[in-house]
């Protein structure tokens, strides 16, 4: 197991710890953190943003957080088919797709037999990638150096931010009803994963 991996293995049973309401609030708050990523990724790569498909899922997930019903079979079809998926050569396309794994996530999170918690690489994988890419010019490095590199990587002031935000979006997402205000604070807050 690489460090990024450990990171990750640190934080998952934090996440699982949490009611099922909090763990979507905190995937809703990455998602929402990184959608102007999403959205400039959109326009470069001259797709429709699936702008009101996306609104409806995030009103639909933070009602969930806020209390709510479960969402709606439908929706989360919607939201599965405009998730980015086919890869891209064109700068962004992991913190996009990464936008919408995390509101795939915070959406199913309601449906009793999901493991939110499984899915805490997708809170730190947008920065892993852009401090990786900004430090050694690429992503992954592969074999016994990309250890090496992911351990230099996380000393970052970015990742290190980000971390930070996530154990800060944690913290806020503990109580089992997440309010709006809080939800707009965990937005503010979880900014720092976006690279």
């Amino acid at each position: 197991m690489g460090p990024f991996e450990r990171v990750v293995a640190e934080l998952t049973p934090r996440i699982r710890d949490l009611p099922m309401k909090a763990q979507a609030a905190l995937f809703l708050g990455a998602s929402l953190a990184l959608a102007e990523s999403w959205r400039e990724w959109s326009a470069a790569a001259g797709l429709d943003p699936a702008t009101g498909v996306y609104d409806r899922a995030v009103a639909a997930a933070s009602a969930f957080a806020g209390g709510g019903e479960p969402v709606s079979p439908d929706l989360l079809a919607e939201v599965e088919a405009f998730t980015p998926s086919d890869h891209s050569d064109i700068p962004g396309f992991t913190v996009a797709q990464d936008c919408w794994i995390c509101l795939d996530v915070a959406l199913r999170a309601s449906a009793a037999d999901r493991d939110p918690a499984g899915y805490a690489w997708y809170l730190l994988e947008p920065m892993f990638h852009g401090v990786s890419e900004r430090l050694f010019g690429y992503t992954d490095v592969g074999s016994i150096e990309q250890e090496k590199c992911d351990s230099v990587s996380l000393a970052d002031s970015a990742l290190v931010a980000a971390i930070a935000a996530i154990d800060q979006g944690i913290a806020l997402v503990a109580p089992p009803v997440v309010g709006e205000l809080r939800l707009a604070e965990l937005q503010r807050v979880m900014a720092a994963i976006r690279p």
